[in-house]
C-alpha cells in the first residue's frame, strides 16, 4: 500500500527528436522509491505499453532497480524514443507512467504517477 502523503509529478520538459526529456518531483514529506518509469501509447483510446523501463537498454532484460528520491526533490531522466524492441516510436500520444515498491521484502509494487499524454509528431 503506498503512503497516503506521497505525491510523485511527472513533467515533460522537451520533446525532441531523439529523446524525450522528463523531471520526476518528490512532493511528499518522506522519500519515495519508485522501480520503474515505463512508457505508454494511445491507441484507439487505449493505454498500452510499448517500453517496461526506459532505464534499461531496449531487447534487454534487466532487474528493476530501486531509485530512492528525497522528500521536496526533482531527478531528471530522459527516454530514448524506443520501444521495447527497439525500433523508433511513430507519431502519436504518449505518456510515462511509474511504478514504485514500498516494502522490500514482499515486493509490492504499485503505481505511483503518470505525466500528462504528449504528442509526437513524427
Amino acid at each position: 500500500m503506498a503512503k497516503a502523503d506521497m505525491n510523485l509529478d511527472i513533467n515533460i520538459v522537451d520533446v525532441n527528436e531523439d529523446e524525450i526529456n522528463f523531471t520526476v518531483m518528490n512532493n511528499s514529506t518522506s522519500e519515495v522509491r519508485y522501480i520503474g518509469i515505463r512508457v505508454q501509447k494511445e491507441v484507439n483510446g487505449n493505454w498500452i505499453y510499448i517500453r517496461a523501463d526506459t532505464d534499461c537498454p531496449c531487447m534487454s532484460k534487466c532487474k528493476k532497480r530501486i531509485i530512492p528520491l528525497e522528500a521536496k526533490t526533482i531527478r531528471k531522466h530522459s527516454w530514448d524514443r524506443k520501444n521495447n524492441q527497439c525500433d523508433d516510436v511513430k507519431k502519436g500520444i504518449y505518456r510515462i507512467v511509474i511504478s514504485g515498491s514500498w516494502h522490500d521484502e514482499t515486493n509490492f509494487v504499485n503505481e505511483l504517477g503518470k505525466s500528462d499524454s504528449f504528442q509526437i509528431d513524427k
